[in-house]
């Protein structure tokens, strides 16, 4: 009996047992954008089976699914990521509004839709991509972990190879040691959509131009059997066909599918072809993660019996896992020095007061990512990028690069802005703002707007630090403006009144931080009011203007237009006197606070604003306090009470309707909001039964141009009005 015991044992032993001469297996993973999420479900389904995965090969979004296998990632975590990450963010450059400076947010509310060029002496210059990758390489860098610290992309858990195309001689290239986040980074750039990546005399983009199923880099690397994943897109439907950019979208694919198939026409008998039909889903379709995971597995499962050979006993694959992916992962380095490439004309200083990390500590991955957001929110560098490498003794060195704006460091943007109420009033804004960066080493701004319309402005203002990397900074200013004032009476319009100023102002201020900033300053000039319409009692008048101001702001929205998370406030208090230079004499103190929540697909806004007048009977128009309009007590015209003192709050819910959406993919927003306030000419005659309450129905979408809504809203009181604005309320 002990001797068949012992015979059985050594049986079982040796069919758990790795066949000693089993060939090397490549994954290869071709590209596809989102369709590319079904080598998750494949990964999933070859490691049920036991199959082991010797090498990996990828390009495009295979490149990042198998790079990140690679580096040691299991399938369950690749799904994990798949689902949480925001991929629409991960496709934009800016880093997040709340990291953002206050002179970069201010921008955003200045007009709507902001589209930006560079600007210098041979014309306009644009960026070589619409996305310079900024938040796309942060995001693989953070899944990479301690993997990004490996030099030669042999020594990962899985050697790996991400293919991209040089744009210049249009050569396959497949980067063997460096950065390994900017090699996969690279595979995916393409072309006029994602910039390219400068790598060693290389321009490199998407590799799918040149092999987007890489079997022959897989041979190279070694490898003795193929499993091939294809993604690609097989046929076009008829209505991908239609306009110019749907022909010129399947002119590449027709280019990508011919190198598609050169490949598969390499693999041999005892390789694998999956070819996972995901041609339903786009390959800009993120969120359908989950469903291209399972198309994915589904597929794989199928082609079980063509891969049974190559399948491992259940003990020899499970110790093949734990050597990939041991229990204990790495652990963050200690960074021993901060090295920095500021390839900008700032001082250093600038750029340094906005790291938080410090030597001698393990590295904080999170504290460095919201360091680099910082400073790429500054608004003055197409890359803010890090990379780690590893010492001798263990620790790590850390190196920041910050690369400016290619097409900068002047920009011009254009902006639109729009508001009609569908009855008397229509206003509209069409304005350029030119902004001139990196005036000196220590980050000053010149900045110039001029705006057209309903309401014209023209506006400059020269900003400067007190010091590199100081929080300080002074400022003057130069504005003209006029403004159209309706005048109204019991609900009905009675005249208008417009109101010119020209004036100079000097302030000084501190940044406390990326959401806030405080300002001091003194403004004065000349202005006019003129009555357009109306009773002789309205007044034409000339007068000269001079004040004290000082206002304290916090932003930390997280967007302008439809916000879900953070706040805004602002206090701010003007004095107007005659030892500044005035004609009149007020005080005027106004509150103004925003606070969003969100859950799913749903917003909620809060907001409440207050503001007295003091000092004078009868306030002059820059003195007065305002209600009417969208979101501002709908149901009201705009502006239609005035007075010395105001009180407002709201209440705004937005949902946002994936299912329904514009052309171009734009979201739609349904909701309403609830608001009650009214003005006061005294504030002695301030009384909560005195206030009136307002409903707006709400649609809205997000536009290239900015928000846009259509609402209507009705006042307790009877009176109603309908809104089409263009434009940030919050």
């Amino acid at each position: 009996m002990a001797v068949a015991g012992a015979s059985a044992a050594q049986a079982t032993t040796a069919a758990d047992e790795p066949p000693a001469d089993r060939p090397t297996v490549g994954l290869v993973l071709s590209g596809g954008g989102a369709k590319g999420f079904a080598h998750i479900g494949v990964l999933q389904a070859l490691e049920a089976q036991g199959v082991p995965i010797d090498l990996v090969v990828g390009t495009s979004m295979g490149a990042v699914v198998g790079g990140l296998y690679a580096a040691g990632n299991s399938p369950a975590e690749l799904e994990t990521a798949a689902h949480e990450i925001d991929w629409a963010a991960a496709f934009r450059d800016q880093s997040p509004r709340a990291l953002r400076s206050m002179r970069r947010k201010r921008d955003d509310r200045e007009l709507a839709g902001q589209i930006g060029l560079g600007i210098g002496f041979d014309g306009f210059e644009l960026p070589r991509g619409a996305i310079q990758g900024q938040r796309l390489t942060q995001l693989l860098r953070e899944h990479l972990g301690p993997a990004g610290l490996v030099e030669d992309f042999d020594d990962l858990a899985i050697p790996f190879r991400a293919v991209a195309a040089d744009l210049r001689t249009g050569e396959p290239v497949t980067p063997r040691t460096g950065d390994l986040a900017l090699a996969i980074r690279a595979s995916m750039a393409i072309p006029g959509v994602v910039a390219p990546v400068d790598w060693d005399g290389h321009l490199l983009v998407d590799g799918a131009l040149r092999a987007n199923l890489p079997v022959e880099a897989a041979r190279a690397l070694g490898a003795d059997v193929i499993i091939a994943v294809d993604v690609g897109r097989s046929r076009p439907r008829e209505a991908d066909l239609t306009g110019p950019f749907g022909v010129m979208d399947q002119a590449i694919n027709v280019l990508v599918r011919r190198n598609v198939l050169a490949s598969v026409s390499t693999l041999d008998a005892g390789d694998a072809y999956i070819r996972v039909d995901v041609d339903d889903i786009s390959a800009t379709d993120f969120g359908a993660a989950e469903r291209a995971i399972a198309m994915g597995a589904q597929r794989a499962r199928r082609a079980a019996p063509e891969l049974a050979d190559l399948a491992l006993p259940a003990q020899a694959h499970a110790r093949h896992l734990a050597r990939l992916r041991p229990e204990t992962r790495p652990a963050e380095p200690v960074i021993a020095e901060i090295r920095l490439d500021n390839r900008s004309t700032l001082d250093d200083r600038v750029l340094l007061r906005h790291l938080a990390i410090e030597p001698g500590e393990p590295l904080d991955r999170e504290a460095l990512n919201r360091s680099i957001d910082r400073i790429h929110g500054l608004g003055y560098f197409e890359r803010v990028d890090y990379r780690l490498h590893s010492l001798d003794d263990g620790r790590a060195r850390l190196d920041l690069v910050a690369v400016p704006q290619s097409w900068g460091p002047a920009y011009l943007r254009f902006g639109l802005a729009i508001e009609d109420d569908f009855d008397t009033r229509s206003s509209f804004r069409a304005g350029a703002s030119y902004l001139l960066t990196e005036v000196n080493p220590w980050g000053a701004e010149l900045q110039g707007d001029l705006e057209l319309g309903s309401n014209p402005r023209i506006a400059g203002e020269f900003w400067q630090p007190l010091g590199a990397g100081s929080p300080w900074f002074g400022a003057s200013r130069l504005t003209f403006s006029r403004r159209d004032l309706d005048l109204f009476a019991e609900g009905e319009r009675i005249g208008a009144v417009r109101f010119t100023r020209g004036e100079f102002g000097l302030h000084v201020g501190r940044e406390l931080g990326p959401n806030a900033e405080l300002r001091a300053g003194i403004e004065g000039g000349r202005a006019e009011t003129e009555r357009l319409v109306g009773p002789a009692a309205i007044p034409d008048r000339r007068f000269s203007t001079g004040r004290a101001i000082s206002h304290l702001r916090w932003d930390s929205l997280d967007h302008a237009g439809f916000p879900g998370r953070g706040s805004s406030a602002a206090v701010e208090w003007r004095r107007s006197s005659p030892r500044l230079g005035a004609d009149d004499r007020f005080e005027r103190i106004t509150v103004d606070a925003t606070t969003a929540l969100s859950h799913r697909r749903s917003r909620w806004i809060f907001g409440v604003r207050a503001g007295t007048t003091r000092g004078t009977e009868e306030p002059p128009v820059e003195a007065l306090q305002t209600l009417g309009g969208f979101l501002n007590l709908g149901g009201f015209q705009r502006d239609e009470l005035t007075g010395s003192e105001v009180v407002l709050g709201q209440v705004v819910y937005l949902r946002e309707f994936a299912g329904y959406r514009t052309v171009g993919g734009l979201p739609v927003f349904l909701g309403g909001a609830i608001e009650a306030g009214n003005t006061w000419d005294d504030r002695d005659e301030r009384d909560t039964s005195d206030l009136i309450a307002s409903g707006t129905l709400i649609a809205a979408t997000d536009t290239l141009l900015g928000p846009l809504f259509l609402a209507w809203g009705r006042t307790d009181q009877g009176n109603d009005s309908g809104y089409l604005v263009l434009g940030h309320q919050f």
